[in-house]
């Protein structure tokens, strides 16, 4: 196995500290971080009339986007293209990566993986109020970090790897709707048969409604 130097993060990532304090009247894109490091997604847009908050920053594509109260559940990852100009509040802490050190790709990869999970858990842990984590705390972490040209070999290997994946669930779930249209149509094809090679009566000839109770038809059928 390979062991490559162990590298803090503050030694790749810088903190962007580019506050705006006072929003336009107008629709922002807003970003929200998912847990257990499943992503950056654009949340509903919101005026920045109506915000309250003092202090908020709009992030760029490619930075590392934090939540100061969830990172100790894996609420860290990537800007996407998409979410370049998104607005974050204070409860958020955005870092430029050193492109020189560190691939973008690479840190996706890491941030997927919920890498840093364990360490922020017991760096919260060791907090006292909401638990939060802080900046310092975050970039003190450290990572494994090979050469670039190794981090480009790693990003193929895990990338063509979660392509083989993905085009194992797809078949898994082709299978399934294929499978589960197969037994509605045999439900179907064994219904029929029945209903062709049995006598079909009407719920009527077979019981009555009389005094709120339901009574079978004399002769007809064995309920009692």
């Amino acid at each position: 196995m390979l062991h490559y130097p162990q590298t803090s993060l503050h030694q790749v990532l810088v903190q962007n500290q580019d506050y705006i304090h006072e929003l336009q009247p107008h629709s922002y894109p807003k970003l929200s971080v998912k847990l257990y490091g499943r992503g950056v997604v654009l949340d509903t847009p919101t005026d920045g009339a109506s915000v309250k908050m003092k202090r908020h920053q709009l992030a760029k594509a490619g930075q590392v986007i934090l939540s100061e109260i969830w990172a100790k559940k894996g609420a860290i990852g990537l800007v996407p293209p998409e979410g370049d100009g998104g607005l974050t509040t204070s409860h958020f802490f955005l870092f430029d990566i050193d492109q020189s050190k560190i691939l973008p790709q690479y840190m996706d990869w890491l941030l997927k993986g919920n890498y840093f999970a364990r360490s922020l858990d017991a760096e919260a842990r060791g907090t006292t109020g909401y638990a939060a984590i802080r900046p310092k705390q975050f970039l003190a972490l450290e990572i494994p970090l090979p050469p670039l040209d190794e981090q480009r070999r790693i990003v193929a290997r895990i990338e063509a790897l979660a392509g083989r994946v993905a085009e194992a669930q797809r078949l898994r779930a082709e299978a399934i709707k294929e499978g589960e249209a197969l037994s509605a149509s045999e439900s179907h094809r064994i219904f029929q048969r029945l209903f062709n090679e049995s006598k079909i009566s009407t719920i009527g000839a077979i019981v009555t409604f009389r005094n709120n109770l339901i009574r079978p038809v004399d002769g007809k059928t064995g309920l009692q």
